[in-house]
């Protein structure tokens, strides 16, 4: 019976990584090179293309490389969210990142994963969305904690019930408890901060951003490496954060 389940979940996950590896590439690529970037065979990924083309959500150039197709306009109404959502937290971040040197992060909570909707570098440059490796760390990042504080104990527990989490670093924090006392603290704060929890050697803070209703619908963050993390108060990093927030659009 485990065998039965595991292939058609093997080929979702399949279908999606091909989607999302054609996301993040510049132009039309080749059934060869697409099939060897996902590390399956030719004819696999073959089958597959030949399944979203016919639905449209693939099409191809004049030289039969593949690329997104229209049928993903189907999805537009929903991804318009995603896009209101980071043209309003990508100026925010920019300033964040011109006040302090520090990356900056917005960050919103779907599906019980922590989920990138805008992320400036430290260098200053927009970074790209399709790849988001700190979905299943919620419990690790100061953006994921503001957004379980926002949640009540019980949806909490129910969630944390549904998930699991991994240890990051050594000083990563793994109990249930111990968790649900950071939460608290943060809701009572209105900011959370991580130091080396999430990545040895960076440290980030968060606030949460509301709607008119007062419902958290984000937070708002930044991180950087140590050292630097440490020659600013945590008194100064939460106010400018504030000060950002401050000037953002309400949804």
């Amino acid at each position: 019976m485990k065998t039965e389940n595991r292939q058609p979940i093997q080929v979702v996950d399949r279908t999606l990584d091909l989607l999302e590896l054609l996301a993040s590439e510049e132009a039309p690529v080749s059934t060869t090179v697409l099939a060897g970037k996902l590390g399956i065979s030719v004819q696999s990924a073959n089958n597959l293309l030949r399944v979203l083309f016919r639905r449209g959500y693939v099409s191809q150039d004049r030289s039969r490389r593949y690329r997104l197709g229209p049928q993903l306009c189907v999805f537009g109404d929903s991804a318009a969210r995603w896009e209101h959502l980071r043209q309003t937290m990508e100026p925010a971040l920019a300033e964040l990142n011109r006040r302090s040197g520090f990356g900056a992060f917005a960050g919103v909570l779907e599906n019980d994963r922590l989920y990138c909707c805008a992320h400036i570098l430290p260098g200053g440059d927009p970074a790209p969305l399709t790849r988001q490796s700190w979905t299943e760390e919620l419990h690790s990042t100061a953006g994921g904690r503001i957004l379980l504080a926002a949640l009540s104990p019980e949806e909490r527990k129910k969630l944390f019930a549904r998930t699991t989490r991994r240890r990051m670093t050594r000083k990563t924090v793994m109990d249930l408890e111990e968790l649900e006392k950071i939460c608290l603290k943060v809701r009572e704060a209105g900011c959370a901060e991580v130091k080396e929890e999430s990545r040895d050697g960076v440290c980030s803070m968060a606030i949460p951003v509301r709607d008119f209703s007062g419902e958290v619908i984000a937070e708002l963050g930044i991180y950087g490496p140590a050292p630097a993390w440490a020659k600013t108060s945590r008194k100064q990093k939460k106010t400018l954060l504030e000060s950002v927030r401050a000037h953002l659009e309400s949804y």
